[in-house]
């Protein structure tokens, strides 16, 4: 990586921390976070006789263990618990590798990585992608890798990101929003990393190949962690929502968004506006948008200050 790169990835990734910890505190870790170890890669042979007082613990390495990975990344030694090689009813393991110093005052570890990784190679539109790798006995996230393609770093559309949330969004303040409570027929049932775009333009979980200045921390979003029993949210952090405001259960569906049922979408190429008023704009779409059109700003195009 270039001194320039280097000096834009952190910015960028300590100015969404920042974001992050004015909206959401959890409950503190004590002492030190250390991350486990899985088992199954460490551990050759476990016992799995109930009526051994070492059931379920390791009876012999693996010798081809060497550490623990998150997606890309190579989890440090020092931020991994130890682990030990037990006989069958004996109290004293042999020690293998000792905990260690984990990391002070954390409640996530992210890992952050620019390379041109397989996934950045095989799939040229993507900008970066992100996971969890490790939860709390509780399921909340500990640790996570974001992975940036070293190739993209310089694009001037550096602005892409991925979460993964396993529960759907908020539906009564989902509801509120739109005005009417819904389930989208076109996704029932299917998973998801994002809000829909076609619903939840603008939000900060909406996937998006937009301007991040375009994207709002939205009610839903926090509404949606909230839900999730893992943090205590900040609601005064909450940015307007524009996108599909008081619109009725029929926004953004598949088969309205082209009956110039709502201002929000658009039909054809032409120009017009970004919902914003902030920017002219193109009629495009994009995958997330699954056909639906909507005026996207123009590159290098005229913007206007301020914000209606």
């Amino acid at each position: 990586m270039t001194v320039e790169e280097k000096a834009r990835l952190n910015t960028s990734v300590e100015e969404a921390i920042s974001i992050l910890a004015n909206m959401l505190a959890v409950n503190r870790v004590p002492g030190t976070l250390l991350l486990s170890r899985d088992i199954n890669k460490y551990c050759r042979f476990i016992w799995k006789n109930p009526e051994f007082p070492n059931y379920n613990k390791c009876s012999r390495e693996d010798d081809n263990y060497r550490t623990e990975t998150c997606l890309d990344v190579t989890i440090p030694d020092d931020h991994l618990a130890g682990y030990a090689i037990w006989d069958k009813d004996g109290n004293s393991p042999t020690q293998v590798r000792p905990d260690g110093a984990g990391v002070k005052d954390a409640d996530f570890i992210l890992y952050v990585k620019a390379a041109n990784t397989e996934k950045c190679l095989s799939e040229p539109s993507v900008i970066a992608y992100a996971s969890y790798c490790q939860v709390d006995d509780t399921d909340r996230p500990i640790a996570g890798v974001v992975v940036f393609c070293h190739a993209r770093l310089s694009n001037a559309e550096f602005n892409r990101e991925k979460t993964v949330l396993s529960v759907p969004p908020p539906r009564k303040v989902e509801g509120l929003h739109i005005g009417a409570l819904y389930i989208d027929p076109d996704r029932e049932g299917l998973a998801s990393s994002h809000w829909e775009a076609r619903f939840l333009q603008g939000s900060i979980m909406t996937a998006a190949f937009e301007d991040p200045r375009l994207t709002q921390i939205d009610e839903i979003t926090l509404a949606a962690m909230s839900d999730t029993g893992w943090y205590q949210v900040n609601y005064s952090a909450v940015e307007s929502l524009v996108w599909g405001k008081a619109q009725g259960s029929s926004f953004g569906l598949r088969a309205t968004c082209s009956d110039n049922s709502s201002q929000y979408f658009c039909q054809g190429s032409g120009f017009g506006c970004h919902y914003l008023h902030l920017h002219k704009g193109v009629c495009e779409t994009d995958p997330f948008l699954e056909g639906c059109r909507m005026f996207k700003p123009i590159a290098n195009g005229v913007s206007v200050q301020g914000r209606e």
